[in-house]
This record gives structure tokens, C-alpha cells and sequence, in this order.
């Protein structure tokens, strides 16, 4: 799992082996701790994980989906060695202090970029960013486009205007609050089935799933693969 991805040829059987492995698991982890079956469902053990350590699980999943899709294999150890050869070999710029190209060398568009700039050397030194991109329009002009730091922690590399960051499940608020503006606006219906708007989400009997269920949480989505599983 923490190797390499998946191609798609594999991963039906990857994801049954990966179940019957936890289920294992789980099971031992009962019999040690004399948990009865309500306790068990109740049970996580990832909730005794470090954050990072879930972050970057989070990351290996969304890269075994993506391999899966396009039926190719992503070894890990590949993308995350110059990384940590950049930590070892201890390259990497903590802030302004040390590093002159700290703030993206960009045009300072106004008065209150020069300023926003100034602050963010300060922030910088104190080590309270690593790396961050401003953007501000007024009146439909750009006053401010300013990246300054690096991309992360134990990521050497700039941020620059154009630079991508991983914004996980913050996507969500943003996709809740667009939904929410569409049925103010009628446009959408809360009891409306997502078959009717995306007709391919009917696929694996999920044609009753209603545009309430994914907002709550309570779509059934976590048991799709369930079938496959059991198979």
C-alpha cells in the first residue's frame, strides 16, 4: 500500500485483499481489547493516528484512484525521494532571514501590496507561513498577486503565483454553499434524486440518492464498493 499505486487491472483484486486483511485485523484487535460488536463499529483505530500521518494516507488514496483510472503504476518512493533528500541534506529555507527570493520576485501592482508584502517578511521570519499566494481584485483590476514562502514543510521548492496546492476537503464548504445558493435560487431541489442531474450516478442502484443525502451525509456512498468486496 505505501509502495505503489494500483493499475486498474489489479485493483478489484487489491481492494478484496485490503478488506479481508482489515477484517482480520479488526478481529484481533477485538479479542485483545474485549470489545463486543456495538464497541467494534464504534471503534476507529486511525482516530489514534498522528494527523500527518492520516494527511498523508489521504494522499496514497487519491493516487491509487488516479493510477487505477488510468490503468498505470506510480511508485511512491519515486516522488517522495528528493524530498526527503532535501530534508536530510538540510536545504531547505525556513524564511525571508535566509533566503533573499523568499517573496516571489512579481511587479508590486499598489501601495497596499508593498505593505501586504512587508508583512509577510515579518510573518515569515516569525515562522508563523511557510508559504502563501494573495490575490485581490478591486473594481475588476488586480491590486494584488504576491506568493511568497515555500510549497511546505519538508517542500523546498517556491510558491509562486501559479503554484497548486492540495486543498482536500475544503472543497466541501465551497460545493455545500454553491448548492445551497442554487435551491435558494430554485434552480435545484434538496429532494431532487442526482440521477436526474448527472444520470450516470444511477449507476451500482444509487438512482435513489437525493441531493439531501450527499449534504447530510447519509447517501450510503462509504458501502459502493461493498458488492465488489463480497464477491
Amino acid at each position: 500500500f505505501f509502495r505503489n499505486s494500483t493499475p486498474a487491472s489489479e485493483a478489484i483484486e487489491n481492494l478484496r485483499n485490503f478488506s479481508d486483511e482489515r477484517v482480520k485485523r479488526m478481529k484481533a484487535i477485538q479479542e485483545k481489547m474485549q470489545l463486543n460488536d456495538k464497541e467494534v463499529k464504534r471503534f476507529n483505530p486511525i482516530d489514534a493516528f498522528p494527523g500527518d500521518i492520516v494527511i498523508f494516507s489521504r494522499v496514497l488514496n487519491l493516487l491509487r484512484g488516479l493510477s487505477a483510472t488510468m490503468d498505470v503504476r506510480i511508485v511512491y518512493f519515486d516522488i517522495m525521494r528528493p524530498f526527503a533528500e532535501a530534508v536530510l541534506g538540510g536545504i531547505i529555507n525556513k524564511g525571508p532571514a535566509l533566503n533573499a527570493e523568499w517573496i516571489c520576485d512579481t511587479p508590486v501592482l499598489s501601495d497596499v501590496e508593498a505593505k501586504l508584502r512587508k508583512l509577510l517578511i515579518d510573518l515569515g521570519n516569525a515562522e508563523k507561513i511557510l508559504g502563501i499566494q494573495v490575490c485581490a481584485y478591486k473594481d475588476g483590476e488586480v491590486i494584488i498577486d504576491t506568493a511568497a514562502g515555500v510549497l511546505g514543510k519538508y517542500d523546498p521548492r517556491p510558491v509562486q503565483p501559479d503554484s497548486l496546492f492540495p486543498v482536500f476537503s475544503v472543497t466541501k464548504g465551497i460545493t455545500a454553499g454553491l448548492l445551497h445558493w442554487l435551491v435558494e435560487n430554485r434552480k435545484l431541489k434538496y429532494e431532487e434524486n442526482i440521477a436526474n442531474i448527472w444520470p450516470e450516478f444511477s449507476a451500482n442502484n444509487k438512482d435513489m440518492i437525493k441531493v439531501h443525502h450527499v449534504l447530510n451525509h447519509t447517501s450510503g456512498l462509504h458501502n459502493a464498493l461493498a458488492n465488489i468486496i463480497k464477491e
